[in-house]
């Protein structure tokens, strides 16, 4: 058995270019849930709740699950729980409570009640049944539909600054729509600051100014965006980035200009997966690669590319304290180097081999979500 796990080794440094870190290959290392025991299909999201010891799972129209870090108790919370739907569309942590959107309303749950309240469509004053996206607020819950937004007020003076831009307003609930001022109804993302609103949709970019009370709108056709399909958007005041089908764009929020950014620019593919903002460093996942841009230099800078992975597809992305963690169909690639040197890390467990869909850092370790199950194991310590 030795004999063979050297051989292993030497095909993987050969074939692959990644170095196993020997710490990694401790089982005891890992901490692991394998869903098969739930006969779930897949955990896809993570979130965190570090104030209530939660972590929360969506899986892939099977619900959501949740696990204390203090007690170790998983709970999994389907149908019979209260549950609208099992097909969740968003999902959003707030003050000990969390926020799910599905294909028929909207739920809000609290953490330490353990109930679930449901509201439905019209019938709550949501403009949709179909909640694309939530962003919670310590004032205000906003909700995205494909017929605009709802946003539930839980702090009176807060719906005096707002109401002022919405025709539909009914007490607590206030309604955004084109007809308002937004770009398109259809919201895919939705992110918030003291003083503006973020609005991505299929069809551009909103911005709604709330010391001033009203929209603005950024398109491909105004020369603004490169892609009217909004994949994301990482505020970075004064900036905004604006992730697109075809590429990047930078809003400057007090000279509101437009800077672009593709495969011209340094970008290793126009199809960006997910941005991480750091402190210095802006890295982006795109479909052929990781790219890191230095912000004191304006530089871009390939750091992964397919190949490297044999050609698998990258899926998710994670950095702290100077470790990235990169996430594919083949397993996870890590490196501790800013200078881009990666490993991948090598654990003969079904979950850690598997598609990763997400990552996610918590005060302990890493959490990594897979077709298989998840996985949780401490920090690699970054020795450079």
């Amino acid at each position: 058995m030795k004999n063979i796990f050297f051989i292993l080794l030497f095909l993987t440094v050969l074939f692959t270019g990644c170095v196993p870190d020997p710490q990694l290959i401790r089982e005891d290392f890992l901490f692991t849930y394998n869903i098969k025991a739930e006969n779930l299909q897949g955990i896809n999201k993570i979130y965190l709740q570090e104030e209530n010891d939660l972590i929360w799972f969506t899986t892939a129209h099977q619900g959501f699950l949740s696990f204390n870090t203090e007690t170790k108790n998983w709970e999994y919370y389907d149908l019979k729980r209260g549950l609208l739907s099992l097909n969740l569309f968003s999902f959003a942590v707030g003050d000990n409570e969390i926020w799910v959107g599905t294909d028929t309303g909207l739920m809000r749950m609290s953490v330490n009640k353990n109930k679930i309240e449901n509201f439905f469509g019209s019938t709550n004053n949501l403009l949709s049944k179909k909640i694309n996206s939530i962003f919670v607020e310590k004032d205000i819950i906003w909700i995205g539909t494909n017929k605009g937004v709802t946003a539930l007020v839980k702090n009176p003076d807060v719906l005096l600054t707002v109401s002022q831009v919405s025709t539909a307003i009914d007490k607590e609930w206030i309604k955004f729509k084109k007809s308002d001022g937004l770009v398109a109804n259809n919201i895919s993302i939705i992110k918030a600051t003291k003083t503006r609103i973020y609005f991505g949709t299929n069809s551009g970019l909103s911005i709604l100014n709330k010391n001033y009370q009203q929209f603005k709108s950024y398109t491909k056709a105004s020369g603004d965006l490169q892609n009217d399909f909004i994949t994301d958007i990482i505020v970075d005041e004064p900036y905004v980035w604006v992730a697109t089908l075809e590429g990047l764009s930078r809003f400057h929020i007090i000279f509101e200009n437009w800077e672009q950014f593709n495969i011209s620019s340094g970008l290793p593919s126009n199809s960006i997966i997910k941005i991480i903002n750091t402190k210095n460093e802006l890295f982006v996942l795109t479909q052929e690669g990781l790219g890191k841009f230095d912000k004191s230099f304006n530089i871009w800078r390939t750091i992964l590319t397919k190949p490297f992975i044999l050609n698998g597809d990258f899926t998710s992305l994670a950095v702290s304290n100077g470790i990235i963690y990169v996430g594919t169909s083949n397993g996870i690639y890590y490196s501790t180097s800013r200078e881009g040197i990666f490993r991948k890390l090598f654990i003969d467990r079904e979950e850690v081999r598997s598609s990763i869909f997400d990552i996610q850092i918590d005060k302990n370790g890493v959490w990594f979500s897979s077709d298989k199950g998840t996985f949780h194991f401490v920090k690699i310590k970054n020795t450079n």
